[in-house]
Parts: C-alpha cells; sequence; structure tokens
C-alpha cells in the first residue's frame, strides 16, 4: 500500500473525476526514504466502484483487469510491469491539494462512512465491506478505525468473515496514519489472519481516506473505504 502527494503533475483523473494513473515514491516499499518513482496506470482496466463524496471531495474506485505499472526512476531497466487479468488496484484520492495539510487540535469526531470499493482477493473474487467505522481524537491526536469484509468461497480459499480493528493509532505529520499490526478476527479463516490498515486526512480533516489488506494463508483481501467529517461543513452540507 503507497500514498503519494494529490498534485497535477502526479496525478491524472478522467472526465468526472476518476483517478486513472499516478505517481507513486515506491512500490511495497517506505515512501518516505525512497528514491524510487513509479507510474501507475489503468492501463486496460475496467473502471469500477467509482464515486464521490460532495461533503469531502474523497473519491475512490477499483482498477478491474490488467493496469500497469511502470518505473519512472531508481529502476528503469525493468520497465511496464505487468499485472494479471484478475488483478484488482484499490484507490482513494483527496481533493488536490494546495498547500500542506493541517488538522484540528482538539476534539474527537465519530467520522460517517462515505462509500467505497468491494474489497477483492489475490483470486480475482468480489466480496462485500459489512463493517467501516473510524473515530479521532484530535486532543489525543490518536485514530481508532475497523473494518468487516464478508468473502465468498474462491478458488483460492473457503468463504470468510474478517473483522479487523486498530485503536490509539498516532497521526503522523503530513496527517496519515498506519498499522500492520491490527487486531484480526476471521470466521472460516484457515490459520490465523493477519493485516495491515492505512489512512491519509484531507485538509482540514474533513474527509479521510482508509486502505486496508488482510491475509488468510494464501488468500490476499484488499479494499478501500471513505470517511466524512459531518461536523466539519455545518451548516452547508
Amino acid at each position: 500500500m503507497d500514498m503519494a502527494l494529490n498534485e497535477t503533475t502526479t496525478v491524472s483523473s478522467a472526465p468526472g473525476g476518476a483517478i486513472t494513473s499516478f505517481n507513486a515514491p515506491s512500490v511495497n516499499g517506505a515512501a518516505i526514504s525512497s528514491t524510487n518513482q513509479f507510474t501507475v496506470g489503468i492501463g486496460n482496466a475496467i473502471q469500477m466502484d467509482f464515486g464521490v463524496d460532495p461533503v469531502s471531495g474523497m473519491s475512490w474506485g477499483r482498477w478491474q483487469g490488467s493496469w500497469q505499472g511502470s518505473w519512472v526512476s531508481g529502476k528503469p531497466a525493468q520497465g511496464i510491469v505487468p499485472v494479471g487479468v484478475n488483478s484488482n488496484l484499490h484507490w482513494f484520492a483527496l481533493p488536490t491539494q494546495t498547500q500542506a495539510i493541517t488538522l484540528p487540535v482538539t476534539g474527537t469526531v465519530s467520522y460517517t462512512y462515505a462509500g467505497g470499493t468491494a474489497p477483492t482477493d489475490n483470486h480475482g473474487t468480489l466480496g462485500t465491506l459489512t463493517s467501516a467505522t473510524m473515530n479521532v481524537n484530535f486532543t489525543a491526536q490518536q485514530v481508532d478505525v475497523s473494518i468487516g469484509v464478508n468473502m465468498p468461497a474462491s478458488a483460492g480459499a473457503a468463504a470468510v468473515q474478517m473483522n479487523a480493528a486498530a485503536n490509539n493509532l498516532p497521526i503522523l505529520p503530513g496527517g496519515n496514519f498506519k498499522t500492520i499490526t491490527p487486531t484480526v478476527s476471521c470466521t472460516g479463516c484457515a490459520s490465523a489472519a493477519t493485516g495491515v490498515i492505512g489512512g491519509q486526512f484531507s485538509q482540514g480533516g474533513v474527509g479521510a481516506g482508509v486502505g486496508y489488506g488482510f491475509q488468510n494463508g494464501a488468500q490476499i483481501v484488499n479494499g478501500v473505504a471513505a470517511f466524512k467529517n459531518n461536523a466539519s461543513c455545518k451548516p452547508n452540507c
């Protein structure tokens, strides 16, 4: 899971706002220290689950099929990286940022789920997002987030229900948060499930996007969820 700055020179979108390509600092690496530049594009994939929340300006979607990536710098010899036809790339985007993100420093907020993608696994199986919550303590600069997904039986796994929770995640400089050790419970999993959850606030904490990945043996499940802070836009929501 990678996150990159949403600015006009690094992100492209189709009419209506659906993201069609973006530059990421790395792939499965520590973006803050990476010198690699990687462009990820929709390629021959189909844009699915696209949505926009008018309150927060958050958008989200899923590329289903043969999306592709290519190195901009760092490892140019690798060229284009092919992706299988059963692959899915999940994305969320904040409104284009023109300055450093600042957040409230006091108060607690229960965010409202605004929308997101249907979870998918590495076999191309489509699941259902069964729950998504996010509560923020801006005074303590901490986030509580939980995600629940239901996956039907696929080529590589039985039907499962996964529920993950991460509490008291610190809000880092830049307005993001991440954990590789959420508490994951699973009904139907062949072994103990693990996961990763990460997110990014938009300017002023009006919205937030959350990406997640869960692993059940050889099965990997991914998706994104967007949240909005209704209190921040009153009385004009």
